[in-house]
């Protein structure tokens, strides 16, 4: 056997070895179709809008938000209401209304700084009611009483957008929360289908495995 024919036998061993693997490859890469979706296909698609539609997501934002709004608003409430403090007292006070959960210590600590603002305020209806007869004394205390409302009432804007920045980091970490949730619906309906990836319909041109009702489906169901 010339030198010849085994080289043209190698080429044509290395051909047939390339053709039955480009056979197992194509056969590996289209599985069987079942409910309009490649089952075992390694690449998925998803729309993440219409799932998150769906699955309500954007009601119980919109209820979170409320709910938040509610709390901000009734926090710069309390705030508003103790305008007689001290500079140091204001500070703790504030910190103390920015808390989310409070000790039963600091609890009584918040009464008790709101009572001490109720009685310095008594104490200045007293003393306007006075007018021109006030002592020195009396008349320090009346220019402190007021100056502690005027710094209040000059810093409630920065007090509230402070509130509003915070409000916003929280709705958007329960946002953030809900699609971590939906994520997850998404790896369990992914590896079921036997699918590696899954890519966001918006970032992904084309494919022909989309799992979007799939995963609708597993929705409602929960939902049931």
């Amino acid at each position: 056997m010339t030198t010849q024919t085994w080289v043209n036998r190698g080429i044509l061993i290395v051909a047939l070895f390339v053709g039955c693997g480009s056979i197992l490859s194509h056969a590996r890469q289209s599985p069987e179709t079942k409910n309009g979706v490649e089952a075992g296909g390694s690449i998925g698609v998803v729309d993440m809008d219409k799932i998150y539609t769906v699955s309500g997501s954007p009601d119980l934002v919109l209820q979170k938000s409320l709910e938040l709004d509610a709390d901000a608003q009734q926090r710069l409430n309390s705030i508003a209401s103790a305008p007689y403090l001290t500079d140091q007292e204001r500070d703790e006070y504030v910190d103390l209304c920015s808390k989310f959960q409070m000790t039963d210590e600091q609890a009584v600590r918040l009464k008790a700084m709101r009572g001490l603002s109720d009685q310095r305020s008594a104490e200045l209806i007293g003393l306007q009611s006075k007018k021109d007869t006030l002592s020195a004394e009396e008349q320090k205390k009346l220019r402190e009483y007021i100056a502690q409302k005027r710094i209040l009432d000059n810093l409630m804007p920065n007090i509230s957008s402070a509130a509003r920045m915070e409000k916003a980091e929280r709705l958007e970490s329960f946002r953030h929360d809900q699609i971590v949730k939906l994520r997850e619906i998404v790896s369990q309906v992914a590896k079921q289908r036997g699918v590696a990836h899954v890519f966001d319909s918006n970032s992904l041109t084309y494919s022909t495995n989309d799992i979007t009702e799939l995963i609708i489906q597993k929705l409602n169901k929960r939902a049931k």
